[in-house]
């Protein structure tokens, strides 16, 4: 990963996070909802044209949560960003701090870089060259010893609270990808997701876990989760903390017996 990309991956954020803050002190956003039923609002057009001033100075196709790309430019042999500008505006309109901007750049259908930027705490987490996640504070080294398992606010799965049960876990809520630094961190042992999700939502939260130590995969396959054109939506999946991840096979297996009940 070329270091300029970076800095401008991170130019781009900042600007946005900025972006969404204005609103969010203001307080004079409008909402909108999409045809999946999801809410919009102008914070999210208008972090989506901060960060599209930036990346595009890069000459990589974008694709964007509000700006999608031909699907035919996302196969396995294209370089692209993946982008969610505001992710958790659900969070955001529930004024509660835990929304997040979220970059990757997509290489053979995987994430080789990462970025969350948490505007209203001025945190960023990345991936770097060398494929180790750093945050403001420098390289990050997960804690050790946390069995909790952490989800959304907004979404509620049963099958989390059986797994929180199973596994004597403690429960943790967390809004947008912020959830993936927790676990990139150690905060979190493992983030299941047993609802859908797009592209955008977890790439970069992918590549940040994975170059923490941890590890993503799907619950269906137990295989890494690709990302390409082809489907927009993501299997379920779970992501692990380094320390969770050579536990990942009985996690797995008990998720998937979930699916079949």
């Amino acid at each position: 990963m070329r270091k300029d990309l970076i800095n401008l991956a991170q130019r781009a954020a900042k600007a946005a996070g900025a972006e969404i803050l204005r609103y969010y002190h203001e307080g004079n956003f409008e909402v909108s909802t999409k045809e999946d039923n999801s809410p919009l609002t102008n914070a999210d057009i208008a972090a989506n044209d901060a960060i599209y001033f930036y990346l595009s100075q890069s000459g990589i196709d974008i694709c964007s949560e509000e700006a999608l790309l031909d699907p035919a430019k996302m196969s396995e042999n294209d370089t692209f960003w993946l982008v969610d500008p505001l992710d958790g505006t659900k969070d955001f309109l529930a004024r509660n701090g835990e929304f997040s901007v979220c970059i990757a750049l997509i290489e053979k259908a995987r994430p080789v870089f990462g970025l969350i930027h948490i505007p209203i705490s001025s945190e960023t987490f990345y991936t770097s060259t060398l494929f180790q996640s750093f945050n403001d504070r420098g390289l990050i080294m997960p804690q050790t010893g946390s069995n909790a398992i952490i989800s959304g606010n907004s979404s509620h799965s049963p099958s989390v609270d059986k797994m929180c049960d199973y596994f004597e876990s403690e429960r943790l809520r967390c809004g947008s990808a912020i959830k993936f630094c927790r676990v990139a961190q150690g905060i979190a042992a493992v983030y299941p997701r047993f609802c859908g999700s797009s592209l955008w939502d977890i790439a970069a939260g992918d590549a940040i876990v994975t170059a923490a130590g941890g590890g993503m995969f799907s619950i269906l396959t137990n295989e890494p989760l690709k990302y390409t054109g082809e489907h927009l939506r993501n299997d379920y999946f779970i992501a692990f903390s380094k320390d969770a991840l050579a536990h990942k096979d009985k996690f797995l297996a008990y998720a998937r017996s979930l699916l079949d009940k």
